[in-house]
């Protein structure tokens, strides 16, 4: 079974040749301190040709998103501008 990390920061990228690391951490709590610290949680090793996948994968994704997002807010114009020309 996979596991699941809950991450809040991109902290690293690195690249050398053909390989690409890209390195999550965790903001928490530290002892004494105002702003929470990053902690490393996880990394991704991968091929270049594979990040570029992902990042079209998840730019897909995100645009769905959006068009979604963005169908209520046209109806919502859509019945704005019923009732000013009714009025």
């Amino acid at each position: 079974m996979a596991r699941e990390y809950v991450i809040d920061n991109l902290k690293n990228f690195w690249a050398q040749g053909d390989l690409v690391t890209l390195t999550f951490d965790r903001l928490v709590p530290a002892d004494g301190q105002a702003e929470p610290v990053g902690e490393v949680v996880v990394k991704l090793t991968m091929k270049g040709q594979n990040l570029v996948n992902m990042t079209s994968a998840l730019n897909n994704i995100l645009e769905k998103i959006k068009e979604k997002n963005a169908e209520p807010k046209e109806e919502k114009e859509i019945d704005t501008n019923k009732t000013q020309e009714q009025s």
